[in-house]
């Protein structure tokens, strides 16, 4: 049995029948199977939501004016920010963390990978604080995508005489600590030998 095409069209239709032909293959061609009903739809129950709460800030990012009432604190409900996971990685693949680092070396890129969730109705941004030795090293501006897993991630050199640990402190828009982490730094130099009495 031969496949013969869905619409065969032998000669010019007139125009007049083009619109009822587009609206009937627009209302049929829907790809539902389920039959069409006529009678008007009934708007789905709505859970009771908590009522708002006022914001006890302004935002604090340059142009963005205030926010909406409940979504200037990154712990309302409506609009959370939270760091999902954090990890101190040697390189960054395909978005996702190389490997897991337990200590550093001198003269080593330390990567930290996060995962945020961001469920504000724009973006926020994070900053992340490395310090080496005790010592403020660099500082990371992220934009954080509103989503419910954004995977960011930001590094700090670490120079051949550094010693001590790294640390990092993932910071909100206020300057409120998220995460805080710390990574020890460890010498691969064997330790000098001792003189022998």
């Amino acid at each position: 049995m031969a496949v013969r095409p869905r619409f065969l069209v032998t000669s010019p239709l007139p125009r007049s029948w083009l619109l009822p032909l587009l609206v009937l293959a627009l209302a049929g061609g829907s790809g539902c199977d389920e039959r069409a009903d006529a009678s008007p739809a009934s708007p789905p129950p709505q859970a009771a939501s908590p009522p708002s709460v006022p914001s006890s800030r302004a935002a604090s990012r340059p142009g963005s004016g205030p926010l909406p009432p409940g979504q200037g604190s990154a712990s309302a409900k409506e609009c959370e920010l939270r760091v999902l996971k954090s990890v101190f990685t040697s390189e960054v693949k395909n978005k996702e963390p190389a490997d897991v680092l337990t200590s550093a070396k001198p003269g080593q890129r330390v990567w930290a990978h996060l995962t945020v969730r961001n469920r504000c109705p724009s973006s926020r941004s994070l900053v992340l604080s490395f310090q080496v030795g005790g010592a403020d090293r660099s500082k990371v501006d992220l934009d954080i995508e509103p989503s419910w897993s954004y995977r960011t991630w930001g590094y700090v050199t670490l120079r051949k005489g550094d010693s001590g640990k790294v640390e990092l402190a993932v910071k909100d828009e206020d300057g409120s600590v998220l995460v805080a982490s710390s990574l020890p730094i460890k010498s691969d130099d064997p330790p000098p030998p001792q003189a022998r009495h």
